[in-house]
């Protein structure tokens, strides 16, 4: 059975636990929130998503896909450049995506994406080139090795991201909240080599560490500020 339930005026939340293919929901130009969530039988979202416009989900603020455990990839591959792209997202949250393994294309041509939030999305194994400027928060990315090139980020979260080697060129960061799982003894190598990446560039940094045991975790917290 397909369900698509719109809530409200530019409120739309879809259910396709059968569907292998979404609608083109990129032409609804009225849209402002989007939800996609069971949808057990999708494993790749492609272009047809988006529709075929010149500017593709024009007024979309907020984008989140929950629950959709077979998706495994996500493109825009096909749509010119001229096309613009999630011009006015906001927020884009994924969780419980196990399979997925990489991010959109088109969401590395969102002008405006302020925050992005990745939760249970075990394949992803690099986040990089994103136009994001203030928030990213991971959570159980065991899969991901490498983020990179987030130039305008402020804030980012890591939670239980044994795997994460590398984090270069987030030359903006103001706040580091790290989580680490019980059998971490130290802090990740890339922790250490963030900072040196700032004394490096001549910033004034004021580390202030605490950690503490907490709900089975070992927790970290970096406050870097810069003058």
């Amino acid at each position: 059975m397909t369900e698509s339930l719109v809530r409200s005026r530019g409120n739309k939340v879809v259910r396709k636990p059968c569907c292998t293919e979404l609608p083109p929901e990129g032409t609804l130009s009225q849209l402002r929130y989007l939800c996609i969530e069971s949808a057990s039988a999708i494993t790749v979202i492609g272009s047809q998503f988006l529709g075929s416009r010149s500017s593709v989900f024009p007024k979309l603020e907020a984008l989140r896909f929950e629950d959709i455990p077979k998706w495994e990839g996500w493109t825009s591959t096909g749509t010119p450049l001229a096309v613009k792209l999630f011009p006015s997202l906001r927020d884009c949250i994924i969780i419980n995506c196990p399979k997925l393994r990489a991010l959109a294309d088109g969401l590395h041509r969102a002008p405006n994406l302020n925050r992005l939030g990745l939760s249970q999305t075990y394949e992803v194994g690099e986040i990089d080139n994103l136009t994001l400027a203030y928030r990213l928060e991971v959570r159980n990315g065991r899969g991901l090795k490498k983020m990179s090139n987030i130039l305008s980020l402020r804030i980012l979260g890591v939670v239980d991201c044994p795997n994460l080697e590398c984090m270069g060129n987030v030359g903006k960061l103001q706040h580091l909240d790290l989580i680490c799982s019980e059998e971490t003894e130290q802090l990740p190598q890339w922790v250490p080599g963030l900072i040196e990446q700032h004394n490096n560039n001549h910033e004034a940094i004021l580390p202030f560490t605490t950690s503490k045991w907490s709900n089975r975790s070992l927790i970290y917290r970096y406050f870097v500020l810069f003058k």
